[in-house]
């Protein structure tokens, strides 16, 4: 658990989230802050559904990609 938190931690892509994806106004106000977020989990968890769903369609990795 330790190891998975601290990869977590370290994690590069937070920067580009936050200082890149997210619009500078997201972080003027919670209520800009959570309408950013709103969005973003809006979109990010159907694609990330859309995701398992591929994988768990093919026995190995990435099979249905060939």
């Amino acid at each position: 658990m330790r190891d998975l938190f601290l990869a977590t931690s370290l994690n590069p892509k937070a920067i580009l989230f936050g200082g890149t994806i997210f619009p500078k106004a997201a972080f003027a106000s919670g209520v800009a802050w959570l309408q950013a977020m709103g969005l973003f989990l809006a979109l990010v968890f159907p694609i990330g559904l859309l995701w398992v769903g591929l994988g768990a369609r093919s026995s190995a990795p990435a099979a249905w990609v060939r």
